[in-house]
């Protein structure tokens, strides 16, 4: 009879494992779907945004001005003597317009995006959007200045460092900022569990 009593346990212990491994697997899998569900809908409302008369007319013409402004004493450093006229920035040697998609704003968002969405603390959250953003913004200031070099020293290469070098090096930096992000979250909430 104990031997019978012994077995019933066994089977419900393990029936008992299985289903609350079976619940764990869903409540990643539920993380997982939210995560996604949540960078979709943020993505979402950002094109609705982006494709609105206001941002077109009004915001990102401004920012184009702001950057083609930031770049040009960068380059007066360097001696271009570069002046900046709406989103254009001139010399006697090379001029860039800088133009929608060269603006890393899309880089940008989808990164705070992903952050918004990434399951970490608010403060966490914020401060890496903030940090991160300010990295890549930083990262595209100095991608315009050297385009603008490779555009005077070297032109014929300025197309393929512009499409194939640039671009996926951006997306690069993006990628690697944000991991970068969730590797010191990663430690801290790992150094924080440890220390209890």
């Amino acid at each position: 009879m104990s031997k019978r009593k012994n077995k019933k346990q066994k089977i419900s212990q393990h029936q008992s494992r299985m289903f609350f491994g079976l619940i764990n697997i869903l409540r990643s899998r539920i993380r997982h779907m939210i995560f996604v569900t949540t960078v979709i809908c943020l993505m979402i409302v950002w094109y609705v945004i982006s494709s609105g008369t206001l941002y077109t007319t009004v915001i990102l013409p401004q920012y184009l001005i702001l950057l083609a402004k930031i770049v040009t004493p960068i380059l007066n450093i360097f001696g271009y003597q570069a002046i900046s006229s709406g989103s254009s920035v001139l010399s006697r040697d090379f001029s860039i317009d800088i133009a929608a998609g060269c603006d890393a704003v899309e880089p940008m968002l989808l990164f705070s995006i992903v952050m918004l969405a990434y399951p970490a603390k608010w403060q966490e959250k914020l401060i890496g959007i903030f940090a991160g953003v300010l990295i890549l913004f930083t990262i595209n200031i100095v991608r315009l200045v050297s385009l603008f070099w490779i555009g005077v020293h070297y032109k014929d290469s300025f197309e393929v460092i512009h499409m194939e070098v640039w671009q996926p090096l951006f997306i690069f930096c993006t990628l690697a900022v944000f991991g970068t992000w969730m590797f010191i979250v990663g430690s801290t909430q790992r150094t924080k569990v440890a220390g209890e």
